[in-house]
């Protein structure tokens, strides 16, 4: 029985802080698209977050289809 308690207590600490993880990553990239829009470079951007170049050009190009979805959803009104 000891040894169930201790491996379900492993499996909790190890879902929060899988999910701590989770959160900081959404909010660096939450940050990066911010600095994205306000016009900083991609190489500033990784410098500050630490998010790797590809993970900012990812976001950069969904950003982008989310606006062109938006503007096409808008002049069919």
């Amino acid at each position: 029985m000891l040894a169930l308690e201790w491996n379900m207590d492993d499996a909790l600490q190890a879902r929060f802080e899988e999910g701590y993880e989770d959160g900081r990553n959404e909010e660096r990239e939450s940050i990066a698209l911010s600095m994205l829009r306000s016009g900083m470079t991609e190489e500033k951007i990784q410098e500050f977050t630490n998010l790797s170049l590809e993970r900012i050009t990812e976001l950069e190009k969904s950003a982008h289809s989310r606006m062109e979805y938006g503007r096409r959803s808008c002049r069919s009104f």
